[in-house]
């Protein structure tokens, strides 16, 4: 069964594409450390994988939990059959998923110190679980090639991770920022010129719940605008992508509509 989607995102047209709704092969392992608990790692990997010769390009996925087809919160993001059909039509290069599920305390985890662990954890993504999995599945070892992507708290993770670990991460895709506790992003992001990514994707929407559209400032939107225009002043032109997607909710159905064109940004069929 195939079904089409078109993104309209600020009198932007994303050109529509195919999604299989089969979702590609996964293979699921694990992963736990000290004060972040027990995660699952769910790796799926690109058409020809085992012709490969050269490293892979991958991206990590938080929250996995929710990033797969018509799996989780709204029916998931859908990232592993958009993601394959991408590769299939040539429109993205050959990556592996790295999906990691909702560590312990998600709250805490995702957030900077003093009070959050965002810095352990990034720590333990570097240090102990792409290691884990690079000699297995031919993970590259170049950080222009790496990427981390999250959204709600999550999102704001993936800028800390990236900041916090320049030397792992070079690419990020951050999904509908949301004010947190500890260190502010702003500031984080504010005092780094120029930021140490290779590529930045951020976004947002304007609306917060089906029941409550105007609750949290919409999708924390005038935060989310903010943020942008502090990291656009600190990135390479053509090296930074944000926009705001009037009448986008703060849920995974429509991050589904905004990681096939963020997926397209990072990593560039020819880079």
């Amino acid at each position: 069964m195939l079904i089409s989607a078109d993104t309209l995102c600020d009198n932007l047209h994303i050109s529509s594409f195919i999604l299989l709704v089969y979702p590609p092969p996964m293979i699921t392992l694990s992963t736990s450390a000290p004060f972040l608990g027990h995660m699952r790692v769910e790796v799926t990997l690109p058409p020809g994988f085992r012709d490969r010769r050269t490293p892979l390009p991958f991206l990590i996925l938080c929250d996995a939990q929710n990033q797969g087809t018509n799996r989780g919160a709204y029916g998931g993001w859908h990232t592993d059959s958009i993601a394959l059909s991408l590769m299939r039509s040539r429109k993205l290069r050959s990556i592996v998923l790295v999906g990691l599920t909702s560590p312990s305390n998600r709250d805490r985890a995702y957030a900077p110190p003093p009070w959050g662990r965002a810095g352990l954890l990034a720590d333990h993504i570097a240090n102990s679980v792409i290691p884990m999995l690079r000699p297995r599945f031919k993970l590259t070892t170049d950080r222009n090639h790496i990427g981390i992507i999250g959204a709600s708290f999550a999102s704001n993770f993936a800028i800390e991770a990236g900041l916090f670990r320049p030397d792992t991460f070079g690419l990020c895709g951050a999904f509908s920022a949301a004010p947190h506790a500890g260190e502010s992003l702003h500031a984080m992001v504010a005092k780094r010129q120029p930021l140490p990514f290779h590529r930045l994707y951020i976004d947002s929407g304007t609306l917060w719940a089906y029941d409550n559209p105007h609750g949290f400032g919409g999708d924390s939107t005038v935060f989310n605008r903010r943020l942008i225009e502090l990291a656009k002043s600190r990135m390479p032109r053509g090296h930074f992508w944000g926009r705001i997607c009037a009448g986008h909710y703060h849920n995974e159905e429509f991050w589904r509509k905004r990681i096939g064109p963020a997926l397209q940004f990072l990593f560039r069929p020819n880079p």
